[in-house]
């Protein structure tokens, strides 16, 4: 089956379109060695080195795939799609409007943008997408998201290291849909079979900027930091509410991408921190972490308010900015490990 790339910001590309196309849905997340000197070329090093390394990757792999679509996420996916059409080879591009509001006007709006991409692909693919395809495909996605709940459930209770979960969740969003089911039944039989959460790791809510390299969740899982919940793409924003299945195909998939935890790129910010604050209530969470990569300005700007709230329920929090590099920094290494001794102290 043909791979169909996708880039967005904050889970906001419906991939079940591509399923029911018939193709593999694929999330560009750069490459392993966190290159960016190609997109360098075309983007200045004060923007998001997520989307440049993003960019990079399309440079380098788009001739693997049939086509790309960029999604409305924030302002660094945003401005690119111009940089894209002029530089990333490849026989289809295609951007479609995200809505940031939730309201009527903006469903209304979004299903005009789904049935637009739905016309485009079948008109360059020669193919026709059904209903009975996108209801297949919603089952698909649900299917999927109900076994990674059952997964992120036992992270509370299962001595399951950060970089599993999210290597885990990574592989849903990058790996053919047929073979994903009995991918993550496998690692749901071998999770219950875990040994019990370990009495020296913390359990902590983890929020923030999207993370694409599984570095950042080893560090913290070296000074005993575990990531019990999060809202971020590569983790509960992909699976926390399912598909409805209420109504046509197309008005679920609207109103299911309208309604996932919320990104700091979209407003207003209220669902995004009531998220967390319920999670943090709900379970035995003792710190947050948020963190940012650097200039991502819309995380950080939610980042007093974030404060304030976890405040009022007396819930620790730290906030760093993090570079995008393969190497350790140090001093984000010495501010998590005091972090870790106030927690202690609080336990």
């Amino acid at each position: 089956m043909k791979t169909f790339a996708y880039f967005d910001s904050s889970h906001e590309f419906p991939e079940e379109i591509i399923i029911a196309a018939q193709m593999n849905p694929y999330k560009i997340l750069g490459k392993n060695d966190f290159s960016t000197e190609l997109a360098d070329q075309y983007i200045p090093q004060f923007m998001c080195a997520n989307a440049r390394s993003f960019l990079n990757q399309a440079l380098e792999e788009s001739s693997k795939w049939e086509g790309i679509a960029i999604a409305h996420g924030c302002d660094a996916t945003n401005r690119q799609f111009d940089i894209w059409e002029q530089h990333v080879q490849t026989p289809f591009l295609y951007y479609i409007h995200n809505p940031l509001r939730t309201d009527r006007i903006a469903q209304r709006f979004f299903i005009r943008e789904i049935k637009a991409m739905i016309n485009a692909l079948e008109s360059k693919y020669r193919i026709k997408i059904t209903l009975d395809q996108l209801e297949k495909a919603i089952q698909v996605s649900n299917n999927i998201k109900i076994l990674l709940q059952s997964l992120s459930q036992l992270r509370i209770i299962k001595d399951i290291s950060n970089s599993e979960y999210f290597n885990v969740v990574k592989y849903c969003v990058q790996n053919p849909k047929e073979e994903i089911i009995s991918y993550l039944n496998s690692i749901l039989s071998d999770w219950k079979t875990r040994n019990s959460f370990p009495i020296n790791k913390i359990p902590i809510f983890l929020t923030g900027s999207d993370i694409t390299h599984a570095l950042w969740y080893e560090l913290l899982e070296k000074v005993n930091l575990r990531v019990v919940r999060d809202d971020l793409t590569i983790g509960e924003r992909y699976f926390a509410t399912l598909i409805p299945t209420d109504k046509d195909p197309i008005s679920n998939i609207a109103k299911y991408y309208l309604n996932i935890p919320r990104s700091s790129t979209k407003h207003p910010t209220n669902p995004r921190i009531n998220y967390i604050l319920k999670a943090c209530k709900s379970e035995k969470i003792h710190g947050v972490v948020s963190q940012i990569i650097k200039y991502c300005e819309t995380f950080a700007y939610d980042v007093p308010f974030l404060k304030s709230q976890l405040e009022v329920i007396h819930i620790p929090v730290i906030h760093v900015e993090r570079e995008f590099t393969e190497n350790i920094d140090q001093q984000i290494s010495t501010r998590l490990e005091a972090f870790v001794e106030l927690l202690e102290q609080n336990r």
